[in-house]
């Protein structure tokens, strides 16, 4: 699971001093012979949501032919778009793939990811060769090369107001899930058991 963070944004959020890490996700599943990209929101503002979606393959160009919208949540309704940039993403960001909600009417009807309960899992079509280990080599790489694939999320109202707060946000580390803690943690309690048996 990778963590996002706030790289851009509009005025509003870049002057909050609020800080939104660890509160937006992507997992990245092996599928078999597919791979599974899952959005989710933490977000504590019950107006924030995940609205767009990008992807910047870098190098890897041939690594995909195509991405789909696999499955999403009740509530959530996600577009493939046109693959058009932001002003929030960074200069080099060469945006390959773009997903997007459904355009409501009003506008705070929006069909993105809102936080806790939904979620939108996006899977692409791999070149033939490639595996979901390359998947993953290639987005290690995009965490510190602009020549690795790289995830970018546009969340918007992340202050929860009327206004379109909008923050452009970038892999930062591989970290499990909130939900994941209890398990790990238990499972460092029983390691360390263990080894205070064999110790004796």
């Amino acid at each position: 699971t990778y963590d996002f963070m706030i790289t851009g944004s509009s005025t509003d959020v870049a002057n909050s001093g609020i800080n939104f890490d660890e509160q937006l996700f992507v997992e990245v599943a092996d599928a078999g012979n597919e791979v599974m990209f899952t959005f989710t929101s933490e977000l504590d503002a019950p107006t924030s949501v995940i609205a767009f979606m990008y992807y910047d393959t870098g190098s890897y160009t041939d690594l995909f032919t195509d991405i789909f919208v696999a499955d999403v949540s009740s509530g959530v309704d996600i577009e493939k778009k046109s693959p058009t940039t932001s002003p929030y993403l960074p200069d080099n960001f060469d945006t390959d793939y773009k997903f997007g909600f459904v355009p409501a009417i009003p506008y705070s009807d929006q069909k993105g990811i809102n936080h806790y309960d939904e979620y939108a899992t996006l899977s692409p079509n791999l070149v033939t060769g490639y595996l979901y280990a390359d998947v993953i080599s290639a987005l290690n790489e995009g965490l510190a090369e602009a020549t690795g694939l790289r995830i970018g999320l546009l969340a918007s109202h992340l202050l929860d107001s009327t206004q379109d707060d909008a923050g452009f946000v970038n892999n930062s580390a591989v970290v499990p899930l909130p939900a994941a803690w209890p398990m790990m943690m238990a499972g460092l309690g029983m390691m360390g058991l263990v080894a205070r048996r064999r110790a004796k």
